[in-house]
């Protein structure tokens, strides 16, 4: 695994000054993020256009736009639960280690 970043060293970026953090990049992960960042923009429009189709009272429209949250849901779900896989298997979000301070 290669590093994306060096150490943060900065006490603003950390809550614990004694650890240093490494993020590594990971094609997987980047694919994963992304995805999840393109479902949840498409769950979020139709959730605004299941608001506007409530407005018009139409049962059916209503029930086929319902549908189309739940399964983006579902979608953003399925995918949020590959990314906390991901990340659990291959170990690549984060790494925190204890800082050796020089004597």
């Amino acid at each position: 695994m290669m590093a994306r970043d060096s150490y943060s060293d900065s006490p603003k970026r950390q809550a614990n000054p004694g650890l240093r953090v490494r993020q590594f990049s990971c094609a997987e992960r980047a694919r994963l993020l992304d995805l999840y960042s393109s479902a949840t923009g498409d769950f979020s429009y139709l959730v605004a256009r299941l608001g506007d189709i409530a407005l018009s009272y139409e049962i059916d429209a209503f029930n086929r736009a319902w549908e189309q949250c739940e399964n983006a849901r579902k979608y953003c779900a399925d995918i949020r639960k590959q990314i906390y896989s991901h990340l659990d298997e291959h170990r690549c979000a984060l790494e925190l280690r204890e800082r050796q301070f020089e004597r």
